[in-house]
Parts: structure tokens; C-alpha cells; sequence
């Protein structure tokens, strides 16, 4: 449960700098015609603003972010754990080079 809350705080974190990104990615594929993100960028601040253009979107993008962390560190913490302790019960001896 804590390595879940930790996997859901680290995406939270990451959404202020993430979600303007994912607005300027979702606007370069909408305008192919545009050549640089700058322009990207001025056209999104001139037509939008800065909430309602670089931010819109983000509840939907926000709960994706966080369900996928609530399984996702479990996952990556716990099934190393699992699959050592199994290979110890089958009489394996676990990898000497554990990367932490």
C-alpha cells in the first residue's frame, strides 16, 4: 500500500511540467503545418491562455496518471520480492546483483 501511495505521488508531481507538454504533443499532431513548438506554444498562450490552453484536458489525464502509478509501483517494488522469495522456497539462489 505505501510503495502505491508513493507511485500516485510521484505521477502527481510530475503533472504540472507533464500536462503542458502533452497539450503541445496533442496540438503539433492536431496543426502539422506548425514548425517549431514555440509556435506551438505562442499560438496555444494567444488563443487560449495559460490554464485553458496548456492545462486543458488535465482531470481526464490526471486520473489516468494516477491509476496508472496506484498499480504500477506495487508491481515494480513487490514482484521482485515475490519472485525472490519463490526462488527460494524452490531451492534457486537469488541473483547476487540486485540494482536498487
Amino acid at each position: 500500500m505505501y510503495s502505491a501511495f508513493r507511485g500516485v505521488l510521484r505521477g502527481l508531481m510530475g503533472f504540472p511540467i507533464e500536462q503542458p507538454m502533452e497539450s503541445i504533443k496533442t496540438q503539433w499532431q492536431a496543426n502539422p503545418s506548425k514548425t517549431s513548438e514555440v509556435a506551438i506554444m505562442k499560438s496555444i498562450y494567444k488563443e487560449k491562455g495559460i490554464y485553458k490552453g496548456f492545462f486543458a484536458g488535465s482531470l481526464p489525464n490526471a486520473g489516468r496518471v494516477v491509476v496508472k502509478n496506484l498499480y504500477r509501483y506495487p508491481v515494480m517494488i513487490g514482484m521482485p520480492i515475490q519472485i525472490e522469495n519463490t526462488m527460494r522456497r524452490m531451492g534457486m539462489k537469488a541473483s547476487e546483483n540486485k540494482q536498487l
